[in-house]
């Protein structure tokens, strides 16, 4: 089973610091391809009620039934947002999976997002946030200074965003941790693995801009832009944990808890603060 071993003392040394220097960690949980109620979902939504962390939860419109409305609407603490159209490939065979890549028609993509955020607006009502999550976090930037036109103010990948105001009227606030090993079958990553991948972005964070621009983070070269006042995005898949995948996510969230209290080193943010949106329904 997951265990967080190896990697549980620097990740205590770094959150230490942070208290020590009179700052909080932001913290942010995103689920993705939600579309019906079900076990799965349940017992994400129970771990996150266990420790008090805001949930953000990706749905696919299409795809949503009144099993979903009905569990989300009746949860305190979760955000519903927008996971693109209906989670299709239209991808060549050649090139990475996406929905709304640069080989599909921009007028047909912008009456996809538009009809996508009004369908769940109708489900889920002033709970939904127009916050776009594009299926395999992949989008072309073409379509995204059309965004805000069609109603979007949020916009969501995976890695740090290169720039947190990619457009007009749009705030960009990635994930920067997955569990999941997509390229093995879907299986949990090792759990060290992932906690010192968590460690690396809040050291970052709180270091920045201290540290050589050529620092990698998560494997990569800090990108042009790095803002170190992104929230730190925790990404699940309820759809696809196994039994090693739940352990290693509840080992994860009991080590975080210790530094939540009040004046602590970490702070888990709604949907709508992760994103800066004042006024946002409370959940």
């Amino acid at each position: 089973m997951a265990s967080l071993t190896a990697g549980r003392a620097a990740f205590d040394a770094e959150l230490s610091a942070w208290a020590a220097a009179g700052r909080t960690a932001t913290l942010w949980w995103r689920d993705g391809d939600a579309a019906q109620g079900n076990a799965q979902l349940t017992r994400l939504m129970e771990l996150a009620a266990k420790f008090s962390a805001p949930l953000t939860i990706a749905v696919v419109p299409r795809l949503a039934d009144a099993s979903l409305v009905q569990m989300i609407g009746q949860a305190r603490g979760v955000t519903p947002i927008v996971h693109g159209y209906a989670h299709v490939n239209h991808a060549p065979e050649t090139e990475k999976q996406a929905e709304f890549g640069a080989h599909r028609n921009l007028a047909v993509m912008q009456a996809d997002l538009a009809e996508g955020l009004s369908i769940l607006r109708d489900m889920f009502g002033g709970k939904l946030l127009p916050i776009l999550v594009p299926p395999w976090n992949r989008i072309t930037s073409e379509l995204i200074p059309h965004l805000a036109g069609l109603g979007y103010q949020g916009l969501s990948a995976f890695r740090p965003a290169p720039d947190r105001r990619p457009a007009s009227g749009l705030i960009q606030t990635n994930c920067h941790i997955d569990a999941i090993d997509w390229r093995a079958l879907r299986v949990q990553r090792p759990a060290d693995a992932v906690l010192e991948e968590l460690t690396a972005i809040l050291r970052i964070r709180r270091l920045y801009p201290r540290i050589p621009k050529d620092t990698l983070i998560l494997a990569k070269p800090i990108p042009p832009g790095f803002d170190p006042d992104e929230p730190t995005g925790i990404l699940t898949h309820h759809l696809v944990q196994n039994a090693e995948s739940w352990e290693f996510l509840s080992q994860l969230l009991r080590a975080i808890a210790p530094y939540c209290q009040p004046g602590g080193a970490v702070r888990w943010l709604r949907c709508a603060d992760a994103f800066n949106l004042d006024g946002a329904q409370s959940v």
